[in-house]
């Protein structure tokens, strides 16, 4: 981002923008996008653009009717979802071995995704976990 650019965003234009941004957009989305106007507002700090960091106190709006809570399986759900795995099961059927593993492991989408078959002990029904993928570093990482 130019430098010219960034110093449209100094207060109170950020809180505007944030503001005006969050009032369609999920209570998720804001926070990233905040997250992301921080980083650069550190950015800026550390290679002496601006001298304070206007973002600190900043209050984020968002739309809750855009904002959903996180909800789970319960046991009789991720049992039903197993069964039904195993009825029909194939390991050609990815998005199926993902959630088998993710349903009996506890594994993270991330340490699932860095599986490979020489990862998975057979005979001792054991999974090793050796990589996950970083969406920071948008890599696999151990």
């Amino acid at each position: 981002m130019a430098i010219k650019s960034y110093l449209k965003l100094l207060p109170p234009n950020i809180n505007k923008f944030l503001n005006d941004f969050g009032k369609t957009h999920a209570k998720e989305t804001i926070a990233k996008v905040n997250s992301h106007i921080r980083s650069a507002t550190r950015n800026a700090i550390n290679d002496g653009i601006i001298s304070s960091d206007f973002t600190l106190n900043t209050h984020l709006v968002y739309d809750p009717n855009r904002t959903h809570p996180l909800t789970f399986l319960n046991l009789n759900e991720a049992e039903r979802v197993i069964k039904y795995l195993e009825s029909n099961w194939s390991y050609e059927k990815v998005w199926d071995c993902w959630m088998m593993i993710a349903l009996l492991t506890g594994m993270r989408e991330a340490e699932i995704a860095g599986l490979t078959w020489d990862n998975i002990d057979f005979p001792h029904k054991q999974i090793n976990v050796r990589q996950a993928w970083s969406q920071q570093h948008q890599d696999f990482k151990p």
